[in-house]
């Protein structure tokens, strides 16, 4: 196992991990969903004077807290009703070898003081037993909460967090990397090609930029799937673009809460800072006077003034009325810098309404903050 990359963050990741594998010492991964944080514990793993014993690895998300108390520790014959047999837990499968907890945020508190006292002490009884077994683990723990948080808001132990987070490892979104996303399809095209016996020899120019332009919400996770997907369609030759999924191809991300069928863009193009669309006619102001022309008459005393004269807007062509679209070409050209502008608009309006709060104008605008965030550095909105 390696990890595939090109950029500098990633090589940073990689110095880090050669640094502590040697060690015991425990280490915390944090990052978003799908960037990698398995891969990283089992190449310290592999690097590692243990790479000949057990690396077993465990969701805590995947039990509740109950379950998940049995399954690290193990029980024994009549612990619990269909406790027939003794059962040794993960502690004592990955004994003398790695044992990566991943999503650790998901201990309940009960749990966290039991695991606590392993790390301490390196021993532990079994469900239902009465005898300590001394094990010799070590611990990789991962998340991609904000463990800090938690413990300032009591759901998190202080005392585990700091001994979990020994030697932190972050590692960073696939967005904020873009360098390694030719190289990661490029290694996943390989990849498939010899599972599925086929012959894709990899990515056009076009269809390079369009995975250059996406911003990969699901990180390397989803981009491996969207590779997937696209070569179970293809044999051979190179992919296109009209063969990659809608959003990816448009940038764009579905609204959780919205019509199935309304995208929001994400866009592709340069955005050219323009002035933002007025919303409400200004108020009516006199007309303007050439030099030379005569004055206007005013109006007799006592008579209403009379109404503003509007000038017209520049309108498309008069519709025919036989079906034909009113709108002519000019109206329709620039049409990415007039979604750019409408969404810098919306998004600088949703941040005025929550007071700066980039969570609540996301939860305003139906997105997630990442992709807000994402957004925001697009337009230079970000301070």
């Amino acid at each position: 196992m390696k990890y595939i990359f090109a950029s500098p963050a990633m090589k940073a990741v990689q110095s880090k991990i050669r640094q502590v594998a040697p060690t015991d010492s425990t280490v915390l991964v944090t990052g978003e969903s799908g960037s990698g944080k398995e891969v990283a514990a089992r190449l310290i793993h592999e690097q590692s004077g243990r790479r000949r014993s057990p690396f077993v690895a465990v969701n805590c998300a995947a039990f509740p807290g109950s379950l998940l108390e049995v399954e690290l520790f193990g029980y024994e014959p009549g612990a619990f009703t269909g406790a027939q047999r003794r059962h040794r837990g993960l502690f004592e499968q990955a004994h003398r070898g790695t044992l990566f907890l991943d999503e650790v945020a998901e201990l309940d508190l009960g749990l966290q003081a039991k695991f606590l006292r392993v790390i301490q002490e390196r021993r532990f009884r079994r469900v239902g037993g009465e005898a300590e077994i001394e094990v010799d683990v070590r611990l990789i723990a991962s998340t991609h909460q904000d463990l800090k948080k938690l413990v300032e808001d009591k759901k998190f132990r202080e005392d585990l967090f700091y001994r979990i987070s020994v030697f932190p490892i972050e590692i960073p979104p696939l967005r904020r990397r873009p360098e390694d996303v030719v190289s990661l399809a490029a290694h996943y095209i390989e990849h498939f090609n010899r599972e599925m016996a086929k012959r894709v020899e990899g990515v056009t120019e076009e269809t390079q930029q369009i995975l250059l332009n996406y911003p990969w919400p699901g990180n390397v996770r989803e981009l491996r799937n969207t590779i997937e997907r696209v070569m179970i369609l293809r044999s051979e030759g190179r992919i296109r673009p009209e063969e990659m999924p809608l959003e990816v191809i448009t940038g764009v991300e579905r609204l959780p809460t919205a019509d199935p069928e309304i995208y929001i863009p994400r866009g592709t193009a340069k955005i050219q800072e323009e002035p933002p669309v007025l919303l409400q006619s200004p108020a009516p102001s006199a007309p303007a006077v050439l030099p030379g022309a005569p004055a206007a008459p005013a109006p007799p005393a006592g008579s209403a003034p009379p109404a503003p004269q509007v000038p017209a807007s520049p309108t498309p062509a008069e519709d025919s009325g036989d079906g034909r679209d009113p709108l002519t070409r000019a109206d329709l050209k620039h049409l990415d810098r007039q979604v750019a502008r409408f969404e810098k608009d919306r998004i600088k309006a949703a941040l005025k309404l929550a007071e700066g709060n980039q969570s609540e104008a996301a939860r305003i605008l139906g997105i997630r903050r990442d992709t807000l965030r994402f957004r925001m550095k697009r337009h230079r909105l970000m301070k």
